[in-house]
């Protein structure tokens, strides 16, 4: 089972002070994608995006992913042609794929 990428039960990874954007519904987006990236969880899905950022448009979250990319935080990359994953420009971290059965890989300090 993949580990999923929206929690409430700890504080999410920090988001670095001098990246700018557009407005806080921005803002909040990439924190859950970022804190995705930087623990090495599941792609977090439209739904678990507009709820956590408090959206009720189905198509809001695309357009937010959309002006990610375009102001330079993202990229998100098609994987098998059906799951997607984040790559955080400012890390190089990426999520895992959605839907992925893979664990989070060590890191070599372990």
């Amino acid at each position: 089972m993949p580990k999923k990428s929206v929690t409430t039960d700890r504080k999410l990874a920090p988001v670095p002070k001098d990246l700018v954007f557009t407005n806080k519904i921005h803002a909040r987006a990439f924190e859950l994608v970022n804190d995705a990236a930087e623990n090495g969880l599941t792609a977090p899905t439209n739904e678990e995006l507009s709820n956590f950022c408090h959206t009720s448009h189905a198509n809001t979250i695309s357009k937010i992913l959309k002006s990610l990319a375009v102001q330079g935080h993202i990229r998100t990359e098609k994987v098998n042609g059906c799951s997607r994953r984040f790559l955080v420009l400012h890390s190089g971290k990426k999520t895992l794929p959605s839907g992925s059965n893979r664990k989070k890989e060590k890191s070599n300090a372990e």
